[in-house]
């Protein structure tokens, strides 16, 4: 993977303001460094590229030399057969250099094409291997936003480099050479105008870096909220909120179409700027060409193929132009690509868990989301193999971020957690995540098949292990009713199954596979209490070989754990299951679930 070499080229990018010329520059040579990345493997594609642009550039100065042949022909009275022949020798040089561009193109298309799949697949990766902490400040449309639409946008880059760098240099180098061939001090008109026509670019390159970072921003915001209202649309229709989505959407449509306008004009008013510049030197170089030849300075012939070579330059220095402002596009998509990239935690050590976990001990653990109040502090918790915990509280007092520490989706504030005796910090997070199970309170299902579901948990499980697993999670009764059974499709986010059938997809999805610590985060509080008993009745029989975190207040659940952690104002208490079923028949709120005040 290379997004760790990466994260070195793009250290800083993002920071720069697009009005200031040398962190414009400086923006410019590290999306170069990171399409480089990219680019290095495809470097035989990228070598057959250019050196197809060498004779493309050479055949654009074959048109001008036929011209001033057949021009000097016309004066001198030439046979119709050799004024033909120049003619042809014109026609074959634009029909060949058609064909070349056409190869040409598609070899730059093709390398698109794969450096946006390097690239989303990079991102991808990167993603998944991104904390909590990223994701939770990250809205789940900007994220889709920047796989779908930003990969694509700086893998254009390589192409608009190329052609601002190389193909379009290579042409214009020609056509000069030709016109200085033919005509010195007229080719020198022609070469004042380049500079000119470079300040033009420049100044509108530092614009539209500027205005398609704000583009890509607002396309980001308007597919996050479009997620997020569609993935919510019951909640949207209960509440008749369908106005205020429409108008919220159509806010976010009409920056997106503002900041794009703004980009469009900035690279529409290039092509002016290029063919104003042209023409200014095309008229200098005629008013001196009447001069010259007047004088006898010069012959007809050559100021024909100097102009004819003029007016070619025309089409390289566009392309040209367009692609400066083209490549900011790019820019802006690496500088949005780098924050992804700049989230990197690296580990000092890894090590891997294997075996079967016997211990997990809380030493002094303290955490904060926003680095000033904690959640939880001082936790000191020992867990051995073949124990069941319950995990009780009020709402609010840490249960689920215990677990989530323990699964470690984010860092200890203060302390550590143990896990035969290794610091969780130092573990391969993969080693120890595939120990685990666990079911939570509202499980995610894809949108396939019950089958493919379990198996999420357990890739390479047999068809007989997922249907253990079902069976132990007790979905023999779902399977039995539905038409397909396990290959019954469960729809977008499991919407075809009820809450409890969703519960117990997930629960044998935990289930597949070989697992030393299981967690059940409220995972039964859908159940009826005949499907819950018979849930908890095969979990007991795994107990012996796992570590059991029960999240729940329903005495039901608790009679199944062997002792009990209170957790109360951030603080953890060893409690025994009498004492908790006692507190919860006195109703004791330290227990329940405290009910929000109306």
């Amino acid at each position: 993977m290379k997004t760790r070499a990466i994260s070195a080229v793009t250290a800083g990018v993002g920071t720069e303001q697009a009005g200031d010329s040398s962190a414009w520059s400086a923006a410019n040579q590290r999306c170069l460094g990171f399409l480089w990345q990219y680019a290095r493997p495809y470097s035989s594609r990228l070598l057959a590229a250019f050196l197809m642009s060498i004779p493309l550039a050479a055949l654009g100065g074959v048109l001008p030399w036929a011209f001033k042949q057949v021009t000097d022909l016309f004066t001198h009275d030439a046979p119709l057969k050799a004024i033909l022949f120049w003619m042809g020798v014109g026609l074959g040089a634009v029909s060949l250099r058609s064909g070349l561009e056409i190869l040409n193109k598609y070899i730059l298309t093709i390398l698109h094409v794969c450096l946006s799949n390097d690239i989303r697949n990079d991102l991808y990766e990167r993603l998944q291997e991104s904390s909590m902490e990223f994701h939770m400040q990250s809205r789940s449309g900007e994220v889709a936003s920047l796989v779908s639409n930003d990969a694509q946008t700086a893998a254009a880059g390589v192409i608009e480099l190329y052609s601002a760098a190389w193909q379009g240099p290579a042409r214009v180098v020609c056509l000069v050479a030709v016109m200085i061939y033919f005509n010195a001090t007229m080719s020198l008109l022609a070469i004042l105008s380049i500079p000119v026509l470079s300040l033009c670019v420049t100044a509108a390159g530092k614009r539209a870096q500027k205005a398609e970072r704000s583009f890509l921003d607002r396309q980001g915001k308007l597919l996050g909220w479009m997620v997020e209202s569609l993935t919510n649309v019951r909640q949207v229709k209960s509440f008749n909120l369908e106005r205020l989505g429409k108008k919220r959407f159509y806010e976010y449509g009409q920056e997106l179409v503002h900041y794009r306008k703004r980009g469009v004009l900035l690279k529409s008013l290039v092509s002016p700027a290029a063919e104003i510049t042209n023409g200014v030197a095309l008229m200098a170089m005629a008013v001196l060409a009447y001069y010259q030849l007047s004088h006898g300075a010069t012959t007809p012939g050559a100021i024909v193929g100097c102009l004819t070579a003029a007016l070619g330059l025309k089409r390289p220095l566009k392309s040209i132009s367009n692609s400066v402002v083209e490549l900011q596009k790019s820019v802006a998509a690496v500088q949005r690509i780098s924050w992804v990239y700049g989230n990197v935690t690296e580990v000092a050590e890894i090590k891997s868990v294997t075996g079967t976990v016997e211990t997990i001990q809380f030493e002094d653990v303290a955490f904060s989301y926003d680095g000033r109040h904690n959640v939880l502090r001082d936790v000191c918790i020992e867990v051995c193999r073949g124990e069941r915990i319950a995990i009780v509280g009020p709402s609010g007092a840490g249960k689920t971020t215990l677990i989530d520490l323990l699964i470690s989706f984010y860092p200890c504030s203060a302390g550590r957690i143990l896990v035969n005796g290794q610091d969780i910090s130092t573990i391969d997070l993969n080693s120890w995540r595939r120990q685990i199970g666990i079911v939570s309170q509202e499980p995610f299902l894809f949108d396939a098949s019950i089958e493919e579901n379990i198996r999420y948990g357990h890739p390479q499980a047999s068809l007989e292990r997922l249907r253990e697993a079902a069976r132990l999670a007790g979905c023999d009764e779902i399977l039995q009713r539905l038409p397909n059974g396990i290959e019954t499709q469960v729809g977008e986010r499991g919407s075809r199954l009820s809450g409890g059938e969703r519960i117990r997809v997930a629960l044998a999805r935990a289930l597949a596979r070989p697992i030393s610590v299981l967690i059940l985060d409220e995972a039964t509080s859908e159940l009826d209490s005949e499907t819950e008993q018979g849930i908890l009745e095969s979990v007991d029989k795994l107990a012996d070989g796992l570590i059991i975190f029960h999240i729940s207040h329903r005495r039901s659940v608790l009679k199944h754990c062997d002792r009990a952690i209170l957790l109360r104002d951030g603080t953890a208490q060893g409690k025994s299951i009498v004492e908790c079923l006692a507190g919860l028949d006195n109703g004791n709120q330290s227990l329940v679930r405290q009910k929000i005040p109306a």
